[in-house]
């Protein structure tokens, strides 16, 4: 199982609301997190929180430092963008 964990953003925009897929109205309201990070197990994001919050559950992953910058996880469906019309 590869892991990796992005940290150190100065913002990380992700979606507000329950931690589960969304569809709809509910792709509309976005949070942000000041000094965000996330976990990403075998191509998948598994954690969107603070960067303290992802240290602590890092374990082996590798550390990619975001140095300050937004941050914004690909939670766009490819299938539904302009080149796959």
């Amino acid at each position: 199982m590869s892991s990796f964990a992005v940290l150190h953003a100065s913002q990380l925009v992700t979606l507000a609301g329950p931690k589960r897929p969304r569809v709809g109205a509910e792709m509309s309201k976005l949070a942000i997190i000041p000094n965000g990070g996330m976990l990403i197990h075998d191509g998948r994001i598994d954690i969107v929180a603070t960067r303290d919050e992802i240290e602590k559950k890092t374990r082996d992953a590798e550390i990619v430092a975001a140095g300050g910058r937004g941050v914004l996880p690909g939670f766009v469906g490819a299938h539904r963008r302009l080149v796959f019309a």
